[in-house]
């Protein structure tokens, strides 16, 4: 179980990390040349990047749950 948390840990840090899909992370990587060009390309995507988190982070707590 704790592989499953890890890959699930690991997926959503991926997300947010890419494509700044929290606004916190957002401002701190303003001024990222890379990251600004990965934004650019997916501004229209953010209900999807919002999925893939909240999905992430659902079967975090699912499988923490299930540990007792």
């Amino acid at each position: 179980m704790i592989f499953f948390k890890r890959i699930a840990l690991f997926l959503t840090g991926i997300d947010i990390y890419l494509f700044k899909t929290w606004y916190g992370f957002h401002f701190y990587w303003q001024s990222d040349p890379l990251f600004d060009v990965i934004n650019h390309h997916r501004k229209n995507n953010t209900i999807r990047e919002y999925g893939i988190i909240i999905f992430g982070l659902w079967l975090y707590t699912k499988i923490d749950n299930q540990r007792g």
